[in-house]
């Protein structure tokens, strides 16, 4: 729906640049990208809090019982870590990455302790050091 907004804001474009009715056309873009955002924050967000997370050196996790394995993709910054997790399973590991269901998971800095943080990031780093 976001490309509906931006599809608009290309329509009026020339509006903006070839007539005095550029005022009228600012403020139909700005309706309608605010209106397209209202409404895709409305929709249901599943948010994580208080869960069990365990990790291991290896980068396999436990989340809610589940088991994961933490990808080579995750990521670190100062505002905290990224996690692919990819479920273990014998169907999972014999499928290809892109086919089955990984997990996203943003953990924020200021969530963990300096120790955990310091932890998942030296995880992460090894792992994206494997070959």
């Amino acid at each position: 729906m976001l490309y509906v907004g931006g599809f608009v804001a290309i329509l009026l474009l020339p509006v903006l640049l070839f007539t005095y009715a550029y005022h009228l056309a600012l403020v139909v873009i700005v309706l309608t990208l605010f209106l397209f955002g209202f409404w895709l924050s409305s929709k249901s967000v599943q948010c994580v809090t208080g869960v069990n997370f365990e990790l291991s050196k290896e980068g396999i996790c436990s989340l809610k019982g589940n088991d994961y394995q933490l990808s080579k993709s995750s990521r670190f910054s100062f505002l905290g870590c990224w996690l692919i997790l990819q479920p273990i399973t014998t169907v999972s590991l014999m499928l290809d990455d892109k086919v089955s269901k990984n997990k996203a998971l943003f953990i924020y800095r200021d969530s963990l302790s300096e120790q955990d943080f310091s932890r998942l990031v030296t995880v992460i780093t090894q792992l994206n050091r494997q070959p």
